[in-house]
């Protein structure tokens, strides 16, 4: 049979081959579609890491400066890899959210501040959202530590902070230690001086372990007899204790006793400063400033010759935040006002993780030889001279 154009049979085989080949060429998209969508995710989560480990990626999780051989300081910073997901279920009235995590990791890098320069960078893989782990720096140690969450065990890792290499992981530490040969349960950072872990083992126990002196105790009051014993020099620190009928004005002293007694004690510096406790007699309280308040202090930084504070212009939620630098004399170094420092640090009605009680949390100072470290966790860092207050750098994730 001839096939013509003007004949039915030749248009119905027309007409028949053009949904087929419009499937195809759809089919063909969403296949190149899923291929470009995969290279992508392999090439941002797998690839560019591996090419490029030393560019800043994720969200920032926290960080901590440690002392370097060349006399300068570095800081070692954690950021968030992970693609997240997070799905809304609506049950009888109950809402629930639902986070899932894809590509679960973390990358650590090693910043100098004064070079502006990722020094290394390395990332480390999950089986579930990682949590934000606490950096503690001690005797040339780098100490990431982060308690269990979903999917994630405890782990304890330590890092060279010469070499960045890891020295030890939550096996080994348990292999090293018969404390906690049995496996690590839980684990927490106390990070007021001397800085512990606080572990709960696989056996049933609960242990304290003081990083500085690698030692374990079965209780803090165990501790503080070692320290009591072990650490009886003089030193002092500064505190900030709230006025009469007001929690949110606060006076400033300088205590002096035994180093062990000023660590062990500081949580009860009201007692200490109105002498009602007799286990407090042998610390001594001077009030330094005292035509000076500090609205919603917070004690960052404190060793025997300065202390660093931060606090805020007014008692409302739309405050202004300062950092001051005191010494032990009772003179003001300086006060950074609230423009020279992270915007995100600034009260506002609006945002409730902008009070003070949270803020406390996120903020943390160090000193290292001429220079105070602003750390401000999910934010950044800065750099401030001791003698001036000039800025000498500023990181932002």
């Amino acid at each position: 049979m001839e096939i013509t154009p003007n004949n039915p049979s030749a248009n119905y085989l027309n007409n028949s081959r053009k949904p087929a080949g419009k499937t195809k060429r759809v089919f063909k998209f969403i296949l190149s579609s899923i291929a470009l969508l995969i290279i992508i995710i392999l090439t941002h989560f797998y690839i560019l890491p591996s090419i490029f480990p030393k560019v800043f990626r994720g969200e920032l999780q926290n960080i901590a400066a440690f002392p370097s051989s060349d006399g300068k300081y570095k800081l070692w910073m954690q950021t968030d890899g992970t693609f997240t997901t997070t799905s809304r279920t609506n049950n009888m009235g109950q809402i629930s959210l639902k986070t899932v995590g894809w590509f679960c990791r973390t990358y650590s890098y090693v910043y100098s501040p004064e070079e502006e320069e990722i020094i290394n960078g390395f990332k480390t893989s999950f089986d579930g959202i990682p949590p934000a782990a606490d950096i503690i720096y001690d005797k040339g140690k780098i100490w990431i530590v982060n308690s269990s969450s979903e999917g994630v065990p405890p782990g304890i890792n330590i890092y060279n902070s010469e070499s960045y290499q890891q020295e030890m992981n939550t096996k080994s530490f348990c292999e090293k230690n018969n404390e906690v040969s049995s496996g690590i349960e839980n684990v927490s950072v106390d990070s007021r001086m001397p800085a512990k872990l606080r572990i709960y083992t696989k056996d049933g126990r609960e242990l304290l372990y003081s990083i500085q002196d690698d030692k374990f105790f079965p209780s803090s009051i165990e501790l503080e007899k070692y320290y009591k014993q072990n650490d009886t020099i003089l030193s002092g620190a500064f505190v900030l204790v709230e006025e009469e009928n007001s929690d949110k004005r606060k006076k400033l002293y300088y205590l002096t006793g035994a180093k062990y007694e000023l660590s062990f004690s500081y949580g009860w510096a009201k007692e200490i400063i109105k002498q009602n406790i007799t286990a407090f007699r042998n610390l001594k309280a001077v009030e330094l400033l005292p035509e000076k308040v500090f609205i919603e202090g917070e004690v960052l930084y404190t060793d025997d010759e300065v202390s660093v504070i931060i606090h805020q212009n007014n008692a409302g939620k739309n405050a202004e935040r300062m950092l001051t630098c005191i010494d032990k004399s009772g003179k003001e170094l300086w006060t950074i006002q609230q423009e020279d420092l992270f915007d995100e640090m600034e009260g506002r009605e609006d945002e409730t993780i902008s009070d003070m009680s949270f803020l406390r949390n996120q903020l943390t100072a160090q000193r290292f030889n001429n220079a105070i470290i602003l750390i401000y966790k999910p934010i950044g860092a800065m750099g401030f001279e001791i003698a001036s207050g000039k800025k000498l750098w500023e990181f932002e994730g």
